[in-house]
């Protein structure tokens, strides 16, 4: 029997820092009562090995998961959620009308034949940073079309994750600074302090901000018994200031978390973040600083690498349970704003394993209609339809690759209607097939050599998925092992389609 997942509620210290308004650390008010428990600035988390909950020491002020505490609201000194907010003489951004292409990320252009061609890879130039190691799929864009990349480090304590920027039209990236120096400026973290990675896609909210997560990985175990030693960080930074967005960027921080999270998701007010373990599922409000907490459920140390969030601002997360021997029973689990569950589709082909050797959800790309397609690790395509109404439905559309299983983690629908088209890695060969929603059925088309060129580089991943700028281009990242030291460094193409003139 599947469990339903329980909602809790979050007591924070410290959520939020802005410190470039001025206004400190933010206090916190229960709107529950029963929460008179207190953080000591360490992450608390429960410790299956031990079974009994245990302190992981922090650098950063923190969250206290306290069992049976409501939605807090916090405590925001001249800020109105009703109205402009006003801090220190400083206006915030107001929530605002935003275009559908905008809210998910993207760009839809008209029907052409040339949707069915190999697009071109064209790499981008990466700044020079401290032992990076990965981009692994952390590609997002704002409402300008600058592209956002998360560069991972190979993980010794000295190296912190990254987050650069790609401007429109353009082939190098910009660093935006690094994770634990932003912490350290922020005066939360020591020497210690690690976050090596930003693995969740960078999302723009209403609110004009982009979020994305930085994360540790040190002291964790893979079967899902303990915790990243230093958790996560969630973070955003103000985009649609001006086309020199690049020039001037400050880290503003959130939340400190005890999960590892993996993903993020926004199309308006909720940014919505994907933990591991137990598929934490945390909601963001970023009108009244609300958080909300659901464990979804998952096996072992499984996380699925990707949520999806509707126009609706409704969240979809895998729930994973044993039913058997080596067996995995999978749902696509919908929540409405409230976190409450609206629905559970069954999942074929998911793939889970206990471990994180599978990666769930790995590719999606939405359409027009705001209809979502999907691909699963065992490369399983989906057709997601959200309803503004009721309870969304779910159809499975076979494979995404012609001859079955594949990983599929970069999708993309160019004019959001006929076709969807990605990577797809068959038994280790990347290979580049259109699906077209008529046929029903994949087609593998012949790489372009530029695309090979990148593709074929000794222990190549590949991953990134959806996002597209106001040019229409793709971005796909990974990873590389370097001829003469064997070493693995990041990579970023840009993925551009030939003109149909």
């Amino acid at each position: 029997m599947l469990i339903e997942a329980t909602t809790n509620r979050i007591h924070l210290l410290s959520i939020a820092v802005f410190h470039r308004l001025r206004i400190g650390l933010f206090l916190v008010t229960l709107s529950a009562v029963g929460c008179s428990k207190k953080t000591d600035a360490t992450f608390s988390s429960l410790d299956p090995s031990r079974g009994s909950e245990t302190n992981h020491p922090s650098d950063t002020q923190g969250v206290d998961l306290l069992r049976g505490s409501s939605k807090i609201q916090l405590d925001k000194t001249g800020v109105s959620s009703q109205n402009e907010p006003v801090v220190d003489g400083v206006m915030l951004p107001t929530p605002r009308q935003r275009s559908i292409q905008d809210r998910l990320g993207t760009l839809f252009e008209a029907p052409s034949s040339h949707w069915k061609l190999a697009p071109e890879f064209i790499e981008i130039q990466l700044p020079e940073l401290i032992n990076p190691y990965a981009i692994w799929g952390a590609t997002g864009r704002d409402d300008l079309g600058n592209f956002f990349l998360g560069v991972s480090c190979a993980g010794d304590w000295k190296d912190s994750a990254t987050l650069c920027a790609v401007q429109p039209g353009e082939n190098q990236a910009v660093s935006l600074g690094d994770s634990v120096a932003n912490l350290r400026r922020l005066d939360l973290a020591t020497a210690s302090t690690m976050q090596i990675k930003i693995h969740s896609k960078p999302v723009q909210a209403n609110d004009g901000f982009l979020y994305f997560a930085s994360m540790d990985e040190y002291g964790e175990k893979e079967d899902g018994t303990r915790l990243p030693f230093y958790g996560s960080n969630l973070w955003r930074i103000r985009a649609n200031v001006s086309k020199n967005i690049i020039a001037e960027t400050e880290w503003e921080h959130l939340l400190a978390l005890p999960e590892g999270i993996i993903a993020t998701g926004c199309t308006g007010r909720y940014v919505y973040a994907l933990g591991y373990y137990q598929h934490a599922l945390y909601q963001f409000d970023t009108q009244d600083f609300g958080v909300r907490k659901v464990e979804v459920g998952s096996v072992g140390g499984h996380i699925s690498r990707n949520l999806l969030v509707d126009l609706n601002e409704h969240v979809y997360v895998p729930r994973v349970v044993k039913g058997g021997a080596d067996r995995y029973i999978a749902q696509l689990v919908e929540f409405d704003t409230q976190m409450v569950q609206v629905a559970a589709h069954p999942l074929e082909h998911y793939g889970a394993t206990p471990d994180f050797s599978s990666h769930g959800i790995v590719g999606f790309a939405f359409l027009q209609n705001g209809d979502c397609i999907f691909t699963t690790h065992q490369g399983a395509l989906y057709h997601l339809r959200p309803r503004a109404d009721s309870a969304s439905s779910l159809d499975s559309l076979g494979w995404f690759h012609p001859e079955g299983v594949s990983y599929a983690p970069c999708l993309y629908t160019p004019d959001g209607q006929s076709l969807v088209c990605g990577l797809a890695n068959r038994e280790g060969v990347f290979q580049w097939v259109v699906y077209e929603f008529a046929n029903g059925v994949g087609e593998v088309i012949s790489l372009s050599e530029s695309a090979l060129a990148i593709l074929q580089r000794q222990g190549t991943l590949a991953y990134g998925t959806h996002t597209r700028d106001h040019q229409g281009d793709g971005m796909i990242v990974g990873w590389y092992q370097e001829e003469k030291s064997d070493e693995h460094l990041p990579y970023a193409v840009r993925v551009h389609w030939p003109n149909p003139n």
